[in-house]
């Protein structure tokens, strides 16, 4: 998904935090998986989550992660600019995980132009949009096909999940217990060998 940006800005904002004026910052729209939810519906949900990126001009340091209350009192003005700039979190489906035949770079482009990101806002999205991309109506039934079929799927996704994770656990238990075996089997070779010494003398 395309991040939604707000150039870097070396103005002063918080003379309290020291070296501040002198940082680059933006804040920027990052879209991260909701695992929860993803099992729900049977696919992939993505979240936008809000971000900042700190870095030092000149320097290698960066800082690159959700933000925290406290970059809201740190860098107020630029938090503001970002806000006015942005539209609301979207959660769904991106459209560059759907993967169907129509949906070419070129087509999520100009469904992002119309504010349309996810397979879920081309379900919701008004007739009107039909008049304006040729074959819309189409796609906007596989969109509704697909959402269904996921949740139809969801309960063997959550199940398979469940599964996969005691697989990962029985498997990391089985290596522990090599691992005691291994322990429990050299210990034994040595007092072995220390017996055997003590008899010899």
């Amino acid at each position: 998904m395309e991040l939604q940006t707000l150039d870097y800005d070396y103005t002063v904002h918080q003379r309290e935090n020291a070296g501040d004026e002198n940082l680059a910052v933006k804040f920027f729209i990052r879209a991260e998986e909701d695992t929860t939810e993803s099992l729900k519906q049977g696919r992939k949900i993505f979240k936008d989550t809000e971000c900042i990126d700190i870095r030092i001009p000149g320097g290698k340091d960066i800082t690159t992660r959700p933000i925290r209350q406290s970059d809201l009192v740190r860098f107020p003005r630029h938090y503001a600019a970002f806000k006015a700039r942005v539209s609301a979190p979207v959660v769904g489906t991106p459209l560059e995980m759907w993967p169907h035949p129509q949906l070419t770079m070129a087509r999520i482009a100009e469904l992002n132009a119309v504010n349309i990101r996810t397979v879920e806002q081309i379900v919701a999205a008004p007739d009107s949009v039909t008049g304006v991309f040729m074959g819309f109506q189409t796609l906007k039934s596989a969109a509704a096909t697909f959402i269904e079929a996921s949740k139809s799927a969801a309960p063997l996704a959550a199940m398979q999940a469940k599964l996969e994770d005691a697989l990962a656990k029985i498997e990391e238990q089985g290596k522990e217990l090599t691992r005691l075996t291994a322990i429990a089997n050299e210990q034994g070779v040595q007092k072995a060998s220390t017996l055997h010494l003590n008899k010899g003398k």
